[in-house]
């Protein structure tokens, strides 16, 4: 379940986003990072934290969101799904730790 926090702050984007995205991927990229859901949705921009919140952003891509609200979700705007999405296939495609990762994420969300 999403903290209650992201959802009052955000009520237009909890009509849009499914059940299925809020929870199920929310934990899983939460697990795979060891990391909390308000980490990810943080502006903190270590190295685990940004991975996980690109991961989000990609899956909620891949499931035909736009970037406004991949961005809102979490704070921030367009141009930093963009960017994050950029750099996140670029090093998926490098680093084995992170495709790895992936793969354990995705398999569920058809990504």
């Amino acid at each position: 379940m999403l903290p209650t926090s992201i959802v009052y702050a955000m009520p237009c984007l909890q009509k849009q986003i499914p059940v299925l995205i809020e929870e199920n991927v929310i934990a899983d990229i939460c697990k795979a990072f060891n990391v909390s859901w308000e980490d990810v949705m943080s502006h903190n921009r270590k190295t685990k934290f940004k991975y996980a919140r690109w991961f989000f952003w990609k899956i909620l891509r891949s499931h035909g969101y736009s970037l406004a609200i991949c961005g809102g979700y979490s704070g921030h705007d367009h141009t930093s799904v963009i960017n994050g999405m950029r750099n996140i296939d670029r090093d998926i495609e490098n680093i084995w730790e992170l495709w790895y990762a992936w793969e354990k994420v995705k398999k569920h969300y058809n990504g």
